[in-house]
């Protein structure tokens, strides 16, 4: 696997040595070319994911660049992924994407999902061979920067595993285990204090409420509909979907639950279960 990291944290931190008139060039051909295919693919431009270009650029967002940079974050990401493919390889994996590209760029900080419920992050690996990153240097990303990493690495192996629905009508069933197979997969190399707090976070009483709500609807499909019992209310009207009455995160404390199940009652390791469809793993719970 070629692993292709796209630095958008080196480029920005360093606007003031470079040529402004061949800036926008180099930055489309850098950070903006290599993900084109998963623009396409996804319906989404990468513009207005909430990142820093050039072309926006002010004193706090080369302040976060020169942070993020401070704090080594691209060496960090480098480091967890190869970490995460040797995982893999070692347990005798063989299906991997011919060339990953991982794109790092700087949040603008305005998107109030990435800034107040994620602290800072916003991650995307749902397609194989393709992993975006963005990052603020807050602390709980320079903190968790690994396992997150890590998380959407696993995306990239376990869709190559058990593909996500080309018609984009996901399961919740489905959603739930797919966060929660990536989530166990990130603290079983970094530890589970390196998870987010979506979850985490949550006591055991909250994990039954959540349960009680979820289950029942397990086997229904739909993308926003599986979404709103992955994500959680706080997000509802800015992905436009029906609240359920669960917390941020729910779902992701839910699949990370029920796939620790799965995992102590088939005694399988967690790169071993990520080949096993969803559908088989949540009936066995």
């Amino acid at each position: 696997m070629d692993i292709r990291i796209h630095d958008g944290i080196n480029f920005l931190s360093n606007m003031d040595s470079r040529d402004p008139h061949q800036c926008e060039v180099h930055w489309k051909s850098l950070m903006i070319k290599p993900f084109e295919k998963l623009c396409e693919i996804t319906k989404r431009d990468i513009k207005k994911w909430g990142i820093v270009d050039p072309n926006n650029l002010n004193s706090e967002s080369i302040n976060s660049a020169k942070q993020l940079e401070m704090a080594m974050a691209v060496e960090r990401v480098r480091a967890a992924i190869e970490r995460s493919y040797e995982e893999f390889k070692k347990a005798g994996h063989e299906k991997f994407p011919d060339i990953l590209n991982v794109g790092i760029y700087v949040s603008d900080d305005t998107f109030p999902i990435h800034r107040d419920l994620n602290r800072g992050f916003t991650g995307f690996g749902g397609i194989p061979g393709f992993i975006i990153l963005i990052l603020s240097p807050t602390e709980f990303v320079l903190k968790k920067l690994e396992a997150l990493t890590a998380h959407e690495f696993h995306h990239n192996i376990r869709y190559m595993m058990d593909p996500w629905p080309a018609d984009n009508n996901i399961s919740v069933g489905k959603y739930l285990i797919d966060e929660g197979m990536a989530e166990v997969f990130a603290a079983r190399l970094y530890g589970e204090e390196s998870l987010g707090h979506w979850s985490t976070g949550k006591s055991q009483k909250e994990i039954q409420n959540i349960e009680e709500i979820i289950r029942p609807h397990v086997d229904e499909v739909g993308f926003l509909n599986a979404s709103s019992y992955l994500f959680g209310d706080d997000m509802a009207e800015e992905c436009h979907y029906t609240k359920r009455g669960l917390p941020h995160g729910a779902g992701y404390a839910m699949g990370y639950q029920w796939v620790k199940e799965y995992l102590a009652r088939s005694h399988k390791t967690i790169v071993e279960a990520t080949a096993v469809p969803a559908e088989d793993l949540w009936k066995k719970i």
